[in-house]
């Protein structure tokens, strides 16, 4: 049986709710834009792009809802989960002296997650909305490269940070 975690909540940082702040401004912004464009494009739209930005698969404009929903679904999955920051796996043992720093260092990366998320989710939306409203017909293809990398950030800063931490 795993060792028992100290059960402390610390209080949120300046940067954590700053973060919070632009996820929920950048879901608001997603489910307006998304009210907008539904009610301005027309009825079947392209709902799938291939790797090459080119739809291989069409439907009706209320498929456009699919990312708002993903998204609201993940802001609450992860503020859900950021609540118990004692059950999070970490990489080093936590004790009494540093669990406040640890379980701060590891609810601030889900919140960076979730504010990162919105954006790339939003921004995905935005991408085909104005492919779809411009009738060009094909999504750019840099965005599919751009965004795995910027999905990476969050992650790969919590790795450095981590380190600096552990080595510290």
């Amino acid at each position: 049986m795993p060792p028992k975690m100290p059960k402390i909540t610390p209080s949120k940082t300046r940067l954590e709710w700053t973060l919070e702040a632009a996820a929920i401004v950048v879901l608001v912004l997603h489910l307006v834009a998304t009210a907008y464009f539904v009610r301005h494009l027309p009825t079947i739209i392209p709902t799938h792009f291939g790797l090459n930005g080119v739809p291989n698969r069409f439907g009706n404009k209320t498929s456009l809802w699919f990312l708002p929903m993903i998204s609201v679904f993940l802001q609450f999955l992860i503020s859900i989960i950021s609540l118990a920051p004692e059950a999070f796996k970490y990489s080093k043992k936590i004790t009494a002296e540093n669990a406040e720093q640890e379980y701060r260092l590891g609810r601030t990366f889900l919140t960076l997650l979730k504010s990162w998320l919105a954006m790339f989710l939003f921004g995905l939306s935005w991408l085909i909305f104005q492919t779809i409203d411009s009738g060009d017909g094909t999504l750019s293809h840099w965005f599919i490269g751009a965004a795995l990398v910027a999905l990476l950030l969050p992650t790969v800063g919590y790795i450095l940070n981590r380190r600096r931490s552990d080595s510290a």
